[in-house]
């Protein structure tokens, strides 16, 4: 019997039923333009160059960050030999990860200020985060370009196990404190108070196909937990008949403070002689207890599909039974769905950066930061070389080089200007991708507009601000 394309979009709805992973790390590329406030996020213990500044409220920073650690978009469609676009399965099957990652960060803040004083420096910002991705596997893409024979032929079963999508947009709220020790050293820290406004997270997600080797049917094993919380219910799921209107309150949504948790980060700075800066960083340690709306959906059990026939009409003859119909009815026959409300905590991911810098001459610095995420889990790597070059106390440019998502193909840069004391700044991790969109894989965009006053060279009492 000849697989069914249907097999396949069983397998691509499962999608839905399945983990999120947020991230929340900063530009790197922006790591060493010290002269921007905000380059303080990545190491909490770097100070400004200055004695006072605000962030023009709404368009101090706002972040764009998308990353993808499977394929290219020019490694699926490439030109054949007489230029027209075509498919090229084989080769982007050779690119994938048994688990792929797709995501797409936004952060927002909408109030930021700090100010010196004597060798100690405060910040404090509110910043909106939403973070959203997919998670897919190398087989759920063989399946859907090759179907289910290649996994009889290996005698394996498919593994969905991982693949999912996901959402989260919380609040941050930071305070931020560094102080300089000596002319040497510097340490900081911010605490930050999170506030959670919705949530989709899975604490368990397997997923399974195993296909007979005589008839091409399908047994479907789901094992799924998965935690949400939003701002209206989804069930019960199992209830085909439930109709409730969606109903959205923005004011109550924002102002929502059921769903708090916290984190920290910790940074330290050295400098062993007047041009090496050696820094360490640990960042968004802490979780989110959710409270708010909670639902906790657990999905069990098993069930075989031998295909529809998609042959006879819709309206299922004599019968009037709908082919589809009859398979979601059959799903939820098989699947044992338990619906619970217990709140439930998430852990942040996080991140650590060390640093490193070199001072050619006063205005020109070569910088290098390796960056370790965890999330869950995976461990994924990261680095950044950069150099930098100071016009003037008003100006300064970057150019940078990075390995991210898996990609050596990420050159960046960006600058800021400070106009008397309007400031305006713009960094990307990877400009190249702009520009050749068909080998983008990651890239890191971050805009903003600040008050900036007070530039020094030096603390009050004489020694050299840790600072550039």
């Amino acid at each position: 019997m000849k697989p069914k394309i249907i097999h396949t979009y069983i397998a691509t709805v499962l999608i839905l039923f399945s983990c999120l992973q947020a991230f929340g790390q900063q530009n790197q590329s922006m790591f060493w333009l010290n002269g921007i406030p905000q380059s303080s996020r990545a190491n909490p213990s770097f100070m400004p160059k200055l004695g006072f500044y605000i962030g023009m409220p709404g368009t101090s920073s706002l972040g764009v960050r998308l990353g993808h650690n499977g394929f290219a978009l020019g490694d699926l469609i490439v030109k054949d030999q007489i230029g027209r676009l075509t498919w090229d399965v084989d080769n982007f099957l050779t690119t994938l990860n048994p688990v792929n990652n797709l995501n797409l960060n936004l952060s927002l803040e909408l109030l930021s200020f700090g100010f010196r004083a004597g060798r100690s420096f405060w910040t404090f910002d509110v910043t909106e985060k939403v973070t959203t991705q997919v998670d897919y596997t190398r087989d759920l893409m063989l399946l859907f370009f090759r179907g289910n024979n290649q996994f009889v032929t290996e005698n394996r079963a498919t593994d969905l196990s991982g693949t999912g999508l996901g959402f989260t947009h919380a609040r941050e709220i930071a305070i931020g404190y560094a102080r300089n020790f000596s002319d040497r050293l510097s340490i900081g820290i911010r605490a930050k108070l999170a506030q959670g406004l919705s949530n989709v997270s899975f604490e368990r997600s397997n997923i399974s196909l195993i296909t007979d080797p005589t008839d091409f049917s399908l047994l479907l094993n789901a094992d799924i937990l998965a935690n949400v919380s939003l701002p209206s219910r989804l069930g019960p799921l199992n209830n085909t008949n439930n109709n409730s209107d969606f109903e959205f309150d923005p004011a109550n949504y924002l102002s929502n403070f059921q769903n708090l948790g916290g984190a920290l980060d910790l940074g330290v700075q050295f400098k062993p002689t007047d041009n090496i800066i050696i820094g360490l960083a640990l960042n968004n340690i802490g979780f989110i207890s959710w409270k708010s709306g909670v639902e906790n959906f657990t999905i069990q059990g098993e069930f075989e599909f031998e295909g529809l026939d998609l042959v006879t009409p819709s309206n299922g003859g004599a019968s009037g039974a709908d082919p589809f119909e009859q398979l979601l009815d059959s799903l939820e026959n098989e699947f044992a769905i338990e619906e619970t409300q217990l709140a439930y905590r998430q852990t942040l991911p996080m991140w650590a950066h060390l640093s490193f810098a070199y001072d050619l001459h006063p205005r020109h610095r070569l910088g290098l930061v390796a960056v370790t995420e965890f999330v869950g889990p995976s461990v994924r790597p990261s680095f950044t070389f950069s150099y930098n070059f100071k016009l003037m106390q008003a100006m300064g440019l970057s150019l940078s080089y990075s390995y991210a998502e898996e990609s050596f193909s990420n050159l960046g840069g960006g600058f800021f200007l400070n106009m008397g004391p309007l400031q305006l700044y713009l960094v990307a991790n990877n400009w190249l991708g702009a520009m050749r969109p068909q080998t983008l894989k990651s890239t890191h965009l971050n805009f903003g507009i600040n008050w900036v006053f007070g530039y020094r060279a030096k603390s009050d009492d004489g020694h050299n601000i840790v600072s550039w």
